[in-house]
């Protein structure tokens, strides 16, 4: 169970801080807790990124 929170909580890139759950279930908690934020964290930036190259696109095309 240790080794699957170190795991999920390296990839997510959430960090702790001085958090440290203790049992099983706030352990899986914290983990799913910190990818559901790591994943809704890249969903925006890659809309934002998605607006922005359509804009650019926009914003250089002639106007005739």
């Amino acid at each position: 169970m240790t080794a699957l929170l170190v795991a999920g909580n390296s990839l997510s890139i959430g960090g702790g801080g001085d958090y440290s759950p203790h049992t099983s279930a706030t352990r899986i908690f914290f983990l799913v807790n910190s990818l559901i934020g790591a994943s809704a964290m890249s969903l925006v930036l890659s809309y934002l990124v998605q607006v922005y190259s359509a804009n650019a696109t926009l914003w250089r095309s002639p106007l005739i």
